[in-house]
């Protein structure tokens, strides 16, 4: 038996705002704001003790109105702190360094191999951003030892340590490439460490320091098709030799995500669990764990969940989980880039998804003059975080050891959904006292529930 707590009949009488902390007036009050953007680079990264979620380059092009293109400014959105949350401008780039590239921090600085320039084309140029400084500086290869991956976009790197970093597969022109190459900032090198490891690209990727193994899931093949439900295993516990093996095909059970592309990826070293979300139009925006110990996956229906997208940005701060940007994909299958940012807390999985930032230019807010329900344009018939409630996940009880059992979450229409953190200052019945108020309800109800075990 595993304690759960659930609401009572009883209710708290406390403000709710399903899901949406910051509202598209409160934008207003913000300096600036980039246009939506999808392919951009970016991350959480930490400057002067302050966390932000930065976002680098992107493509700001809609099919809508065809205005827009790949672009050399970046920006920053502000995490730490109450009032406001805004983007912020930060220092333009010498090139368009970040579209469909790669962004991994290594000490204070962020890495960003390869990407697309203003036309299109892969590059295999090699910059670094100074988070303290806030400037760029161009790596050459008369500055680093060794060889020199080929140009790429749309390829995948994850950090293994505080001075490594490893790159895997990518596009260049027709062809999907199959090579891994590690990036070793001691030695200020690269070095090629597998020539025929997988040919991918747009996969999601991510570290396990406990098994020393990269995962890889999605993307596209060889004959660039969506690759299915498939689970990959790399074992990367050794770079002795020049050429490591190649990734393994892992057998899972239960119903796993299906042909994402350009879609988040992160392991979650408390949960000892793979999370991955977006990047298809296929499914309703769900969080999808993998359970590693049990070789299960599990499907997770927040309320509240932010529209589908793909190509955008995503950072994990365990137990935070924020999505940025993106292209809404899924609205007449155009290319209509947004500027949006949501949380979902894991600690407080009955809050559902929250909305941290509702764009306000017009390009964000589903009134462009294009916007006519035809399929001539890229519209969003739907609010940007659309008032979806939870459902079980499935199978049913799968959710066990990752958060409290789906069946004891709290219905948002009775209880407030603002983090502590990230409390609203255009609405003072949304402070502080509230969301610990919402929290003491939940814990305050005393009924016990049995949480079924996964099957094998």
């Amino acid at each position: 038996m595993v304690l759960h707590f659930v609401l009572t009949a009883w209710t708290v009488s406390i403000v709710s705002v399903l899901g949406q902390v910051q509202s598209r007036e409160d934008a207003l009050l913000c300096a600036a704001e980039p246009w939506g953007r999808y392919s951009a680079s970016g991350g959480l990264y930490t400057a002067s003790g302050v966390q932000y979620i930065y976002s680098f380059g992107g493509d700001t092009r809609s099919h809508g109105d065809e205005r827009g293109g790949v672009v050399s400014t970046n920006w920053r959105f502000r995490l730490g702190g109450n009032g406001t949350k805004c983007w912020e401008r930060v220092a333009d780039s010498p090139a368009a360094v970040g579209y469909r590239s790669t962004a991994t921090a290594l000490n204070d600085h962020v890495y960003l191999f390869g990407g697309g320039d203003t036309s299109f084309a892969a590059t295999g140029h090699f910059w670094r951003y100074s988070l303290l400084g806030d400037s760029w500086e161009e790596m050459l290869p008369s500055q680093v030892v060794g060889p020199w991956p080929s140009a790429r976009y749309k390829h995948a790197t994850v950090k293994i340590s505080e001075t490594r970093m490893l790159l895997l597969g990518g596009r260049r022109d027709a062809t999907v490439l199959s090579d891994a190459w590690l990036f070793d900032l001691d030695q200020m090198a690269w070095s090629l460490v597998g020539d025929s490891i997988l040919q991918v690209y747009r996969h999601g990727m991510a570290y396990d320091p406990l098994r020393q193994v990269v995962w890889i899931h999605g993307g596209l093949d060889g004959n660039r098709q969506r690759y299915g439900t498939q689970l990959w295993r790399w074992n990367i516990s050794t770079f002795d030799s020049s050429h490591l093996e190649l990734a393994e095909l892992v057998p899972t059970t239960g119903p796993g995500p299906s042909r994402l592309a350009s879609h988040a990826a992160e392991y979650i070293p408390e949960l000892d669990a793979l999370l991955f979300w977006g990047g298809t139009c296929s499914d309703d925006a769900q969080l999808y764990l993998y359970d590693i110990a049990r070789s299960a996956w599990c499907a997770v229906y927040a309320g509240n969940r932010p529209d589908r997208r793909d190509a955008m940005i995503w950072a994990l701060d365990y137990p935070r989980f924020y999505v940025a940007q993106g292209d809404l994909i899924c609205h007449n299958f155009g290319i209509y880039p947004i500027v949006d940012v949501h949380v979902f807390d894991f600690a407080a999985p009955w809050a559902g998804w929250q909305m941290l930032y509702e764009p306000r230019n017009e390009r964000g807010t589903g009134a462009e003059a294009y916007c006519d329900g035809t399929n001539r344009g890229s519209c969003q018939p739907q609010p940007l975080l659309a008032e979806r409630g939870t459902r079980i996940s499935q199978p049913a009880g799968c959710e066990s050891g990752f958060m409290d059992s789906i069946s004891t979450w709290a219905n948002t229409s009775t209880t407030t959904t603002v983090a502590d953190e990230v409390s609203s200052t255009s609405s003072p019945a949304l402070s502080r006292a509230s969301a610990n108020a919402g929290r003491a309800a939940v814990v305050s109800a005393w009924v016990l529930s049995a949480t079924a075990p996964l099957s094998q």
